[in-house]
């Protein structure tokens, strides 16, 4: 049974048609490629300016939240700026799920984001893991992407 689960909506709202693009893609495409070949500064960098042109890219601010969590799990990312990057991260997929409510890969990295919060901030307990986790199991028509 699902606690104080948040029903979503069964059906996307206003298109998004910055992820529609093609440009996007390829751009998020090519900063996922220099994270892959060790340029995770230049990755988060490009992100970043492909989300000053496109505010309202859910998968921007969704790669921007991977690439924040991804440096969680570094060694070479001092602890001070953990916290900040999983508060960041956790803002990032949670403005991705806001753009795109149905689609349960977004929502996916934003509990684990907030697990990762969590994690770093004995502060955050895990009462907002558990409503991403409700409200996403009450999605009608989820999509995978």
């Amino acid at each position: 049974m699902k606690r104080n689960a948040t029903p979503s909506p069964s059906q996307p709202p206003p298109s998004d048609v910055d992820d529609q693009s093609p440009n996007i893609t390829e751009e998020v495409d090519h900063a996922m490629n220099e994270f892959y070949n060790g340029n995770p500064t230049k990755a988060l960098s490009l992100v970043k300016d492909i989300l000053s042109r496109h505010p309202t890219s859910a998968l921007a601010h969704n790669t921007l939240s991977y690439l924040l969590d991804k440096s969680l799990d570094s060694t070479a990312t001092p602890d001070h700026e953990k916290l900040k990057n999983a508060k960041s991260s956790v803002n990032s997929s949670k403005r991705a799920v806001e753009l795109c409510l149905i689609s349960l890969y977004f929502w996916y990295l934003y509990v684990i984001a907030l697990v990762k919060l969590a994690y770093n901030d004995a502060n955050a307990g895990f009462e907002a893991v558990i409503q991403a986790c409700d409200t996403s199991l009450s999605i009608e028509n989820p999509t995978v992407h």
